[in-house]
């Protein structure tokens, strides 16, 4: 179920200052920040870094609070999974 929780964890990511993004389909969206890119699935909680020559991680998992702490303010440094 998406949750109130869930959907300002997503606003606060796509509101981020510098990030650009784009909605790919109905749960996936593809962000841009710093010279990275990731695609993201906000409901699961889901997503992949995309390399500079496009070859896709593993897909990650955790909240979307983790994810924004940890790429866009850089304040966890927390391992890869």
């Amino acid at each position: 179920m998406w949750s109130n929780k869930q959907q300002n964890q997503l606003e606060r990511i796509l509101n981020h200052p510098g990030l650009r993004f784009r909605k790919i389909s109905k749960y996936r969206y593809l962000i841009r920040y710093k010279g990275c890119q990731w695609y993201l699935w906000p409901r699961s909680g889901r997503y992949q870094k995309i390399s500079s020559n496009g070859a896709v991680s593993e897909i990650f998992m955790g909240e979307l609070s983790d994810f924004y702490h940890r790429y866009l303010t850089e304040e966890l440094d927390l391992p890869e999974n």
